[in-house]
């Protein structure tokens, strides 16, 4: 599963963001909530993904991202 995120804001701040979605167990995983559109925000979602369900985050570039399971 490939997700590409773009986020605007008023101000002309843009990101975009591919995220990558390994495995697939966090496929069905539930994931709910509210991130501030810009490149902070992105962070926090991939922090929130890390730290509250232990996946891993690998960067390809910093555009792309992959999310795996968390290690076996």
């Amino acid at each position: 599963m490939s997700l590409s995120v773009t986020w605007s804001t008023s101000s002309c701040v843009t990101t975009t963001l591919k995220i990558e979605i390994v495995d697939d167990s966090l496929r069905s995983l539930p994931v709910g909530g509210t991130f501030q559109a810009s490149p902070e925000g992105a962070e926090a979602l991939l922090t929130t993904l890390r730290d509250g369900f232990g996946t891993q985050i690998r960067r390809v570039d910093p555009g792309h991202v992959y999310i795996e399971g968390p290690v076996q």
